[in-house]
């Protein structure tokens, strides 16, 4: 798994019987069972069951899932550009410091597709970061990578 949290696994349907007792003691609490409501236990359970295991479940679980990498991958790239990435690239070996460039690049270029509206200052200090990265390798992979730097 990369940094940027990619590839995503894929969703497998909810094991409904290792999760049912468990909810009834740590789950969901916006349907406490009650007289008020009639709820009972049996029927909260059911309510999620139907929800869990029905398309609706996917959908929603998908675009939450979808929204959050997103929102961790600005949050990365934030902090990516506020750190200072010389003290990360002492002892690290050429094909880290390679794979380290490679990841940090395809996470810009997802969030540039995905947010067109980054902020420069975002934008301008996760490239000079990759500057700094490139300037930590090999002459012979600097030129190599002249084509790749944004």
């Amino acid at each position: 798994m990369s940094i940027c949290g990619d590839p995503h696994p894929n969703w497998h349907p909810l094991m409904w019987s290792s999760s049912c007792t468990s909810w009834r003691v740590w789950g969901p609490r916006s349907w406490i069972p009650s007289k008020e409501t009639g709820l009972t236990c049996t029927v909260c359970l059911s309510l999620y069951r139907n929800f869990l295991s029905s398309p609706n479940f996917v959908a929603w679980y998908n675009a939450r899932k979808g929204d959050t990498n997103q929102k961790l991958r600005l949050f990365y790239l934030d902090m990516f550009s506020k750190a200072d990435i010389r003290i990360w690239l002492q002892g690290k070996t050429e094909p880290e410091v390679m794979d380290f460039y490679l990841q940090v690049k395809y996470c810009l270029t997802t969030a540039l597709k995905v947010y067109p509206s980054v902020p420069s200052s975002l934008h301008q200090g996760v490239k000079t970061k990759l500057k700094t990265i490139t300037d930590a390798l090999p002459p012979d992979l600097q030129m190599r990578l002249c084509g790749v730097v944004a």
